[in-house]
């Protein structure tokens, strides 16, 4: 039953390596009864031998650049393709590709759990960028060099 329904999400490419299967599933050529094997079919037709490889590598190589919600993101996207990564590994790798400023606040925090990390660094970054909105900023410098006005030429001091 899950194998049947599950093949009515399918899209694309996938819809179309359905519809073949199930042809040859009809004509006896295949068997395809049980949620596991349609599974590892999938992952042997459309999913890269080498991307769990190369989702570790870019999980290595993750740092928080941008946004906290873009961080959390692209972290989960990459986790999604590692299948044996523990639950310790997970929270550690999470938190060293953090801004120092948020993986401190974690740790005095001492979340034990990548969902809680998760949820704790969201609260967080939004706190952060509001907090920042309130700071006063400091005023421009517009057309000035070493403190004197910048119009192209020399200064003149004194009238005519």
């Amino acid at each position: 039953m899950k194998v049947a329904t599950a093949a009515l999400y399918l899209q694309g490419d996938a819809k179309f390596w359905w519809r073949v299967k199930y042809e040859a599933i009809k004509a006896g050529e295949y068997a395809l009864e049980t949620w596991a094997e349609l599974k590892a079919a999938l992952r042997l037709q459309f999913f890269p031998k080498n991307v769990e490889y190369n989702a570790r590598r870019k999980l290595r190589e993750l740092r928080q650049t941008k946004s906290v919600r873009d961080y959390v993101w692209e972290f989960s996207a990459l986790i999604l393709n590692i299948r044996d990564m523990g639950d310790k590994d997970k929270l550690f790798t999470f938190l060293e590709g953090l801004k120092p400023y948020a993986r401190i606040e974690l740790q005095r925090q001492r979340v034990d759990t990548l969902p809680k990390a998760i949820q704790a660094v969201e609260c967080l970054g939004d706190y952060h960028v509001e907090a920042q909105k309130d700071r006063p900023q400091p005023p421009a410098r517009m057309g000035f060099k070493g403190g004197q006005p910048s119009n192209g030429g020399p200064s003149r001091s004194g009238g005519d």
